[in-house]
């Protein structure tokens, strides 16, 4: 149930695999992967016939109004 969250998903034609690395802090790309698995509560990779999408899932705690 994600009545509390977000889930968002990203397709591309590339079929390589998402790689979660320790970025450098110096270079100016390449920490992706690496936040979104810090900061998503899941995440995941399906390949599709003409590539793949990632897709991610951030959950948020109910606030009572």
């Amino acid at each position: 149930n994600l009545s509390n969250g977000v889930h968002a998903a990203v397709s591309d034609t590339e079929s390589a695999l998402p790689v979660v690395k320790e970025p450098d802090f110096l270079s100016e790309s390449g920490r992706g992967m690496f936040l979104l698995s810090k900061t998503a509560d899941e995440w995941g990779t399906d390949l599709t016939p003409t590539g793949k999408t990632v897709w991610f899932t951030l959950r948020s705690e109910a606030v009572e109004p």
